[in-house]
């Protein structure tokens, strides 16, 4: 009887490891292809395209049409940086405080891998939808530059995208039925 018991209390401890390790899979917490300290923030959007890292950047800036450098840039619009890995883009706000969203480029073997994450975003609904529509065009501008390219989208990603860009909000469609 206590063999059993104790043989039951060792399988349920098994058992908890073992959905701990699939949990923290699942939720994104560990990553076997990147290197410990390589990325910060929320990780969005991972790509991998079939061109050479800067034949990527260049493109990138091309389709996605933001402006460089923040002069001329009103409040809350988009305009991107040149970082050592490649872009970081942002909104204009008179504290710093706006979005920051790095767009990194790594060369591999036999393409670029992209990763885009948000460091940092305000609560803001404005911001908000304006760094819902910057991935919606992120997405396009990758499929432009390589039809084939593997594009994966953290799971909240879609659903941001799906109900903050292509769907109304809840305050859009009140304020349509006035």
């Amino acid at each position: 009887m206590v063999f059993l018991l104790s043989a039951l209390v060792v399988l349920g401890v098994l058992s908890a490891v073992a959905g701990l390790v699939v949990v923290r899979r699942v939720m994104g917490g560990i990553d076997e292809d990147a290197d410990p300290g390589d990325e910060v923030g929320l990780v969005r959007l991972r790509a991998q395209v079939a061109t050479g890292s800067e034949q990527t950047l260049v493109a990138l800036v091309r389709e996605l049409q933001v402006q460089r450098g923040a002069d001329g840039v009103g409040y809350g619009e988009l305009y991107v940086d040149a970082d050592a890995d490649g872009l970081v883009v942002r909104t204009m706000s008179v504290l710093d405080r706006g979005l920051v969203a790095p767009l990194t480029l790594r060369p591999g073997a036999h393409c670029t891998d992209v990763t885009y994450a948000i460091v940092q975003l305000p609560q803001d609904e404005a911001l908000h939808q304006v760094a819902l529509q910057f991935e919606a065009r992120l997405i396009s501008a990758l499929r432009r530059i390589d039809a084939d390219s593997q594009v994966r989208l953290a799971g909240t990603t879609m659903r941001d995208l799906t109900d903050g860009v292509w769907a109304p909000s809840a305050a859009q469609e009140r304020a349509a039925r006035r």
